[in-house]
């Protein structure tokens, strides 16, 4: 349609002179068919009435149209349901095994010839716990280790520790140490 068949439609329906086209009495015809019709009743919406819910339910439940409260989890039910969700993911969090460390080691490990390699390596790891310091042994090709992280700036407990078993502190904070005998690879 273009605009000025539009605005004699339009014109038509608002009951203004539509003229004698074909749209204007278009919309003259529209307007009479509307006046025409029966003036609906208003809505009034019914009185709210537990009974008439309760009834109103009853029907859609026979229908099948609402779940009936057997179909309901009882909220116990629910309640037992994320308990058992909450405890399983607090076991998981708490069970977990922790990521590994790992470093980059910068130095090699300081190697130290002694009578007794084992006995060695038990004195440093003691003097190290002694001195606050976690310290952790090994054994690896006939050589006994002992694997540290040490604090920066170094204490003087663990500096003390350290040189009561000639072992040179290291430059970075990292500690590993290895004892073999006297002429071992």
């Amino acid at each position: 349609m273009s605009e000025a068949a539009d605005g004699q439609w339009l014109e038509g329906v608002a009951g203004r002179s539509a003229g004698e086209s074909r749209d204007g009495r278009e919309g003259a015809a529209l307007r009479a068919a509307l006046g025409a019709l029966p003036e609906a009743a208003p809505l009034d919406p019914p009185a709210r009435s537990a009974a008439r819910e309760a009834q109103l339910l009853a029907r859609a439940r026979a229908a099948g149209l609402w779940p009936t409260r057997a179909a309901q989890p009882p909220l116990a039910a629910m309640a037992a349901a994320l308990l058992l969700v909450a405890a399983g993911v607090a076991w998981y969090v708490q069970t977990r095994p922790a990521a590994p460390l790992t470093r980059a080691v910068a130095e090699p490990a300081q190697r130290l010839e002694v009578a007794a390699p084992r006995a060695a390596q038990q004195q440093l790891i003691a003097a190290l716990r002694h001195a606050g310091i976690e310290a952790h042994g090994y054994q690896m090709l006939g050589r006994y280790g002992v694997d540290a992280d040490l604090p920066q700036p170094l204490p003087e407990a663990v500096r003390a520790a350290l040189a009561q078993q000639q072992v040179a502190a290291p430059a970075h904070g990292a500690l590993r140490v290895e004892f073999t005998t006297p002429g071992a690879p």
